[in-house]
C-alpha cells in the first residue's frame, strides 16, 4: 500500500504570478513521486501551465486547481474559474494564431479534456493528464 498523497488542490488568485509558479512545481513534484517511467510528466505540467494561463487571461480571479491519482487510470486534472464562462473554443490551423494556441496544447497533451461553462458563470476544465500511477509493490 502507497503511502503517497492520492490528490493535492489549491485556490489562488490567477493574477498571483508567484503562486503559479509555486504551483507549477509541486505539481512537478507531485506527479514525479508517484507516476511509473513511461508517463510524460513535463507534458503534464505543460497542461496545467495551459489551462492556469488560460484563465490568467480570460477568467482573471480566484480559481481553484486540482489533482487526483484514482485507483486506475491517469491522474486527472480540475481547473475551475468563476469567470464569464466559455462561450466557444477557437481553433485552428494557423500556427501563429494565439486565440485557442492554448487549448490545443492541451488536446495533443492530455488523453481527454472537457471544457464545461456553467449557466451563471465560471468554467469547469477537466483533463486526463499523460501520467500513470506507479504501482507499488508489497514489502
Amino acid at each position: 500500500m502507497s503511502s503517497a498523497r492520492s490528490s493535492i488542490e489549491w485556490q489562488f488568485r490567477a493574477d498571483d504570478a508567484v503562486d503559479a509558479l509555486r504551483m507549477r512545481a509541486a505539481v512537478h513534484a507531485f506527479l514525479e513521486s508517484e507516476s511509473d517511467d513511461a508517463s510524460d510528466v513535463d507534458g503534464a505540467v505543460l497542461v496545467f501551465g495551459e489551462l492556469v494561463a488560460n484563465v490568467v487571461r480570460h477568467a482573471p480571479g480566484a480559481i481553484s486547481v486540482r489533482i487526483e491519482w484514482p485507483c486506475e487510470g491517469p491522474a486527472m486534472l480540475y481547473v475551475d474559474d468563476w469567470g464569464p464562462g466559455v462561450r466557444s473554443v477557437a481553433t485552428s490551423d494557423d500556427p501563429l494564431r494565439e486565440d485557442g494556441r492554448g487549448i490545443q496544447i492541451v488536446r495533443a497533451l492530455a488523453r481527454e479534456v472537457h471544457i464545461v461553462s456553467a449557466p451563471i458563470g465560471g468554467t469547469h476544465v477537466s483533463a486526463a493528464l499523460p501520467v500513470d500511477r506507479r504501482r507499488h509493490t508489497a514489502a
